[in-house]
């Protein structure tokens, strides 16, 4: 957005300085149908190489993947996944999940149980990865409604990717620049029916996503 590209130079004592010089920065324009933020001028910068750990790149998308992966899925208890599909399965033959005469889909199934009996803080802590905790307490985080969202899909042996990426009014994702600071949010994307769903928002259902969240860029988690 205008900002100008940094210069490099080794300093004396042998460390590395990236620099970059603005006299003034124009003011924007109010733009009714334009989001503010996303047109800012500004630095982006990541950790790109860490030689005392290699001569690889450091925190790649494949780096960031295998560690949501590693959240999601790994230490689960499966008796506590057990329980859950207990009480999933009790709740849809007492209710008869029905739609206008149609079953609904599983993942319709499980995310209307999950909205309607879970509550979701916009923060997190240790015990929101539990998954006993999720189903006795009712409540969680946004990573803590994922990660049971995951297992429970995965239990059941509906195909799902996890999805994080941005909020487009805040800041756009740039696939090309492998930056953590675009995982910010997350989806989780159903290949088969070639829908979302907002894990963390209640007031959407499979199908429907913020506007904030859509048309764009994502890291897809398999």
């Amino acid at each position: 957005n205008g900002f100008p590209d940094p210069v490099a130079e080794v300093l004396p004592d042998e460390r590395n300085k990236i620099s970059c010089e603005l006299d003034s920065i124009p003011a924007l324009k109010d733009e009714r149908y334009d989001f503010y933020n996303p047109r800012r001028a500004r630095l982006e910068y990541k950790l790109d190489y860490n030689l005392a750990r290699g001569k690889g790149k450091v925190l790649t998308w494949n780096d960031a993947s295998q560690r949501i992966y590693e959240i999601m899925y790994q230490g689960v208890n499966q008796k506590s996944i057990e329980k859950w599909i207990s009480t999933l399965r009790e709740n849809w033959m007492s209710n008869q999940m029905i739609n206008k005469g149609e079953p609904f889909s599983i993942p319709a199934r499980v995310e209307e149980y999950i909205k309607t009996n879970i509550h979701v803080e916009d923060f997190d802590a240790p015990e929101f990865s539990d998954l006993d905790f999720i189903r006795t307490r009712k409540v969680t985080g946004e990573q803590g409604i994922v990660r049971l969202y995951a297992n429970i899909f995965r239990t059941l042996g509906v195909r799902h990717e996890i999805v994080v990426t941005s909020e487009r009014d805040q800041i756009r994702f740039d696939p090309d620049f492998q930056s953590w600071n675009y995982l910010g949010k997350y989806l989780i994307y159903l290949p088969e029916d070639d829908k979302y769903i907002d894990p963390a928002t209640n007031t959407f259902r499979i199908g429907c996503i913020p506007g904030e969240l859509s048309a764009t860029y994502g890291l897809f988690v398999e």
